[in-house]
């Protein structure tokens, strides 16, 4: 914003991406980054995936996970919403896609064991189940190996969905 006041490009430009505005990188990988974003219509926040290397490979690999994900319906998968092309300032398609997911607020595992120490076990318990049946049901649907596209993001979102839950209320 710094930049902007001294004559800088504009914030929001550099912000917007299609029809989201980014607001915080979740997350990076040798594939994509995500982000926390703001879609406009209709308006909800959504996670957003783009591209890092827009090899022809890994648009393929990208391309096979919105095509599976779009199959899956299930509580403990994060929603998918949409599969585009970005488009630049001037709206004209460029080399880059992003995939758009149900946003699910809460932190990780690792952040909730540094947080609240051990993790009770009936919780654990409770936690991997849910796992498994999302894991199980994207295999199923989409015939992903667990090695398949897409699998790990998925298992990031379940993660948080399931911390959302609370683990303070498992006895």
């Amino acid at each position: 914003i710094e930049l902007w006041f001294e004559g800088g490009p504009n914030p929001a430009k550099a912000l917007a991406l299609n029809q989201f505005v980014l607001l915080d990188r979740l997350g990076q990988g040798g594939q994509g980054a995500v982000f926390r974003a703001r879609q406009l219509n209709p308006s909800r926040f959504v996670a957003v995936k783009v591209l890092t290397q827009p090899t022809d490979a890994a648009r393929a690999r990208f391309e096979q996970e919105a095509r599976a994900m779009m199959k899956v319906r299930h509580p403990a998968v994060a929603r998918f919403y949409l599969y585009e092309r970005v488009r630049d300032a001037e709206g004209k398609p460029t080399d880059q896609y992003a995939l758009a997911m149900e946003f699910v607020p809460g932190t990780n595992l690792h952040q909730m064991v540094q947080a609240r120490g051990a993790v009770p076990w009936p919780f654990v318990v409770h936690w991997a189940v849910e796992l498994l049946r999302g894991l199980v049901h994207i295999v199923l649907l989409t015939g992903l190996s667990l090695a398949g596209v897409g699998v790990e993001q998925n298992v990031r979102m379940l993660m948080m969905k399931l911390d959302a839950i609370g683990f303070d209320g498992i006895k």
